[in-house]
């Protein structure tokens, strides 16, 4: 594959791979992610590996623009990414004790730290990308906020969420509807820190329901 890449990008070969860039890629990455994403949930072996063999093949063309570029090869990513699963996981490459899932995802926060000093001093909700969907993006808020700890359980996220939704009503009847807007998102906040709450990401949940509600209405159109 990286032959047959590095053919592509040369004179000579494909004049549209060749002019490709990382930023010209970025809506590819995206597209191609999301329909791996779509070939799990429907549980579908074959096309899943095909999904995974486009997304491979984004991973490989940024490479190969990088190596043209002297910045990096191929072989560097995957060392990269190598010796990062070593270094992270020294219950089983360094003979430390294994604890439970907490003790390890803390373990692995304390490591990634200690590999970028500098960005220690950044705030934590800064090292949340910038560029993923707002509800997921919604519920990692609300983790590291503390916002899906509320007291009361999962009863406090629901007296939220009347209250957000109440607002929301008022609003629109005092036809407000940049205040809807606002308590909107509050609404929508709430709802994501509560699947935060449940282990759940809000954005999966919407994902998956609207696929349901879209078959459910083909369904109904082709009957």
């Amino acid at each position: 594959m990286l032959t047959i890449m590095e053919r592509l990008r040369a004179p000579g070969g494909c004049p549209w791979d060749a002019e490709q860039t990382p930023e010209s890629l970025k809506p590819y990455i995206i597209e191609e992610a999301y329909e791996v994403v779509e070939a799990i949930d429907r549980e579908d072996v074959e096309d899943l590996r095909d999904e995974l063999g486009d997304l491979l093949l984004q991973v490989v063309f940024l490479a190969r623009i990088h190596e043209e570029r002297k910045n990096f090869a191929m072989a560097d990513v995957i060392g990269a990414i190598a010796d990062k699963l070593v270094r992270r996981h020294p219950h089983v490459f360094a003979g430390m004790p294994t604890g439970d899932a907490k003790m390890l995802a803390d373990q692995w926060d304390a490591i990634k730290r200690s590999e970028k000093p500098e960005k220690n001093s950044e705030h934590p909700l800064e090292r949340l990308p910038r560029q993923l969907p707002a509800l997921q993006k919604a519920g990692k808020l609300a983790k590291k906020t503390g916002f899906n700890d509320a007291t009361g359980g999962f009863t406090a996220f629901l007296e939220q969420a009347e209250r957000d939704l109440k607002a929301v009503g008022q609003s629109l009847t005092g036809d407000d509807r940049e205040q809807a807007r606002e308590h909107l998102g509050g609404l929508l906040f709430t709802l994501a820190g509560l699947a935060a709450a449940l282990d759940q990401d809000a954005e999966d949940i919407l994902r998956v329901h609207n696929q349901r509600v879209l078959s459910h209405h083909i369904k109904q159109v082709t009957k």
